[in-house]
């Protein structure tokens, strides 16, 4: 009995260092995604002024929402109480699809497609949290006949 209280206070104080390690990380990864952030504007900014075309300002514009979307990663990890949902990369997909339909019109038939696929996947995402929310506000005895 003494013994599996050691081996579970080890892994509660293992989990809890690699929780800080990769809080630590994502706080790294936000400052650079900042960093770099404020790089992509300054150069955006010295185009702009030089003179650019339509489609690569609208090209630069989605790459600099890109940019912002990781960021938001990063805000929603320590929001989320440590916790990424899977949804929000399926989102930030779509919409990254999106956008290269913008950029690269030619590409529109293969990038329709992707975002059927994820929002086939965020779908079945949906409905399976759903039924795992259902299945758990069962009865005891009823969770054991659900197959």
């Amino acid at each position: 009995m003494e013994k599996s209280k050691q081996k579970r206070k080890l892994r509660n104080k293992l989990a809890y260092i690699m929780q800080n390690f990769i809080s630590i990380i994502f706080i790294i990864l936000t400052i650079v995604t900042a960093i770099y952030l404020v790089n992509e504007i300054y150069h955006f900014t010295k185009i702009v002024f030089h003179g650019i075309s339509n489609k690569k300002f609208i090209e630069e514009v989605f790459y600099l929402l890109i940019i912002i979307e990781v960021m938001f990663i990063g805000i929603k990890y320590f929001s989320e109480n440590l916790h990424i949902p899977k949804r929000y990369f399926i989102y930030i997909g779509i919409t990254t699809l999106i956008k290269e339909i913008f950029i690269h019109p030619e590409k529109a038939l293969l990038y329709s497609g992707s975002i059927l696929l994820l929002v086939i996947a965020s779908s079945i995402i949906k409905l399976v949290n759903n039924y795992s929310k259902e299945k758990d506000n069962l009865p005891l005895f009823e969770k054991w006949y659900i197959y």
